[in-house]
């Protein structure tokens, strides 16, 4: 995780609901448990909610 957090966030502060390094984590996870597009990704974090406590 430090490795996602060192990475600089170049988004607009407005409307950021979810810190840049947390959305890359869940996008590397996903795309290893072979989520193919945004959609696969966004399932995949809807079933992991719990393991992620995220609300």
């Amino acid at each position: 995780m430090s490795f996602f957090k060192a990475i600089p966030d170049g988004r607009f502060r407005r409307g950021v609901r979810y810190p840049q390094w947390f959305l890359l984590l869940v996008a590397v996870l996903g795309i290893l448990s072979v989520s193919r597009s945004s959609r696969d990704l966004e399932r995949f974090a809807c079933r992991h909610r719990e393991a992620f406590n995220v609300s």
